[in-house]
């Protein structure tokens, strides 16, 4: 297992909104000092919907359905 390193309290992010499955959704990237992605929040526009807990939720969750599309978002910029 990797150990945990604490992230610095400012840090490069991106916010960037999107569309997956007729919903809307808005996901922030944080970076480390080194580039690397450090976190992701991801959100429905629809405030503590199902959709929007599910999404906040997918940090502990398995890598399906919206979070598949957040990494495939990423990939896509990463092969450029």
């Amino acid at each position: 297992m990797t150990a945990r390193v604490r992230l610095p309290q400012r840090r490069p992010a991106e916010t960037r909104e999107f569309e997956f499955a007729s919903l809307r959704y808005t996901t922030t990237i944080g970076r480390g000092p080194d580039g690397r992605i450090a976190e992701i929040f991801l959100n429905n526009h629809r405030t503590n919907s199902a959709a929007d807990v599910a999404a906040r939720d997918s940090g502990i969750g398995s890598a399906s359905g919206i979070v598949g599309a957040v990494l495939d978002l990423i990939g896509e910029e990463c092969m450029q």
